[in-house]
């Protein structure tokens, strides 16, 4: 029964041993690469192998080592297809559509196949920066990062609607932020602690360098018009529409805080910035409340109920407990 939930990924490729496109990925407006059932996504291939990961977790607290071992040889086998076929002028491509065209190839980049790279540790720490060295390069603006770049044009309809919207709107070449909080996850992963809150700050409301945006300052918008538009680009037209606030939310406490929660309990690794020196967070986590003080050290370790401990521990009976973390 375990295999079932995977038995579509595992087996249902494409030529280049990629997972299928079909009608899209999270990128629902690339609706038209994959209708032929030929078409094969990159993306989706990273965000399955991420998937894949945590079932890996999942299996070993159930110790289920031949579910594991299987697994673990599908990553293989997809990290394989995306190192033979997913690379292109130093970036990871978006995919294949059903009639064999690269899309984000040469002549365009998207985010989220370099990001995902990141989630998934799946190369060795230079090629993972150089790919998010890319994005710098390549798709930040001054209130941003772009979902892709350069924009569309002109229509292609083997690729999907994003090729029809305006350039620089929703999902082309927009700062789309869903995206950009996947970015800052990207960051922390790679230890980047001040581009992280950098690129936080970027899409807030109050970002200098893109003041008029239009944004309530008590929400977070879906996107910024992209500045291919030439009328209205930093524009925040659909502040109410979006996942992006919870995604924020997340990854700012699960990876700049660090407070990343276990099967086994919460596990501190902040990435913070280096003009922050010590800040307070209380956090509740399975009736258990933890008053945590962070203190900028020359070591790395985490103090609670006058103990060190890797993992906060989980006493039950709504408990409280202090802690201290102590970071470099």
């Amino acid at each position: 029964m375990r295999d079932g939930n995977f038995s579509y990924y595992l087996n249902d490729k494409g030529e280049h041993g990629l997972v299928k496109w079909y009608g899209g990925d999270w990128n629902d407006s690339i609706n038209t690469a994959g209708l032929k059932g030929k078409g094969e996504s990159v993306w989706l291939t990273l965000a399955v192998i991420k998937a894949i990961q945590d079932y890996i977790e999942i299996l070993s607290i159930l110790k289920d080592e031949k579910a594991i071992e299987k697994y673990k040889n599908a990553i293989e086998s997809y990290k394989d297809a995306i190192q033979k076929y997913g690379f292109v002028n130093g970036h990871i491509i978006y995919g294949y559509t059903d009639t064999g065209k690269i899309v984000g190839g040469e002549d365009r980049i998207f985010m989220n196949p370099q990001t995902w790279a990141v989630y998934d540790n799946l190369f060795d720490e230079k090629t993972l920066n150089d790919l998010m060295n890319q994005v710098e390069k390549e798709l930040k603006c001054p209130y941003g990062y772009m979902l892709n770049n350069p924009p569309y044009y002109k229509g292609e309809a083997d690729v999907g609607r994003a090729t029809y919207f305006k350039p620089g709107l929703v999902e082309n070449a927009s700062v789309y932020n869903h995206a950009v909080c996947w970015k800052i996850r990207a960051d922390c992963l790679l230890g980047k602690g001040d581009k992280a809150y950098e690129t936080l700050k970027m899409i807030r409301f109050d970002n200098k360098d893109n003041l008029n945006n239009g944004m309530e300052p008590y929400a977070v918008s879906n996107m910024f018009i992209g500045p291919s538009d030439p009328n209205t680009p930093g524009y925040a037209p659909m502040s109410w529409i979006s996942g992006t606030a919870g995604t924020l939310l997340k990854v700012t406490i699960e990876n700049i805080l660090g407070l990343k929660p276990t099967f086994k309990g919460l596990n501190i690794n902040p990435c913070l910035p280096s003009s922050w020196n010590s800040l307070e967070v209380i956090r509740k986590f399975r009736e258990e409340t933890y008053n945590i003080k962070y203190i900028r050290s020359n070591e790395n370790k985490v103090i609670c109920d006058d103990k060190e401990v890797t993992i906060l521990p989980l006493n039950g009976n709504n408990s409280v407990h202090n802690v201290v973390v102590y970071f470099k």
